[in-house]
């Protein structure tokens, strides 16, 4: 896929090509069949100004495990599985011992 900016006038003139500036959206072409087809809104999602894209996380901003962002999205082993964070803990945990117990003061004297 080719992606570029959508233009638009900044000046509500659209005769004068030299006003075009990018809108925030993008468009493009995709190889479909043979040819070159184009793509009028390439991404159906928007940020919000100052926002920036990022996986989805368990965590909310301070750190917490967000319940309700868990049960929407999070609600088949498969879907758990496939979250970045929980493959980076299988893959950590899957390096410990059977029976390990962590020695962090977070955990120490926890009943597991």
């Amino acid at each position: 896929m080719i992606i570029f900016d959508h233009l638009i006038s900044e000046t509500d003139q659209p005769e004068k090509k030299d006003t075009y500036i990018p809108d925030g959206d993008f468009e493009g072409f995709k190889w479909l069949n043979g040819q070159w087809v184009h793509v009028n809104k390439v991404f159906d999602f928007k940020l919000e100004d100052g926002g920036f894209p990022k996986e989805a996380t368990i965590l909310d901003d301070a750190g917490n495990i967000d319940e309700k962002q868990l049960e929407e999205a999070y609600n088949t082993l498969g879907s758990l599985q496939a979250h970045p964070q929980v493959q980076k803990f299988v893959g950590w945990i899957a390096t410990k011992p059977p029976g390990f117990q962590p020695t962090s003061p977070r955990y120490r004297g926890k009943e597991t």
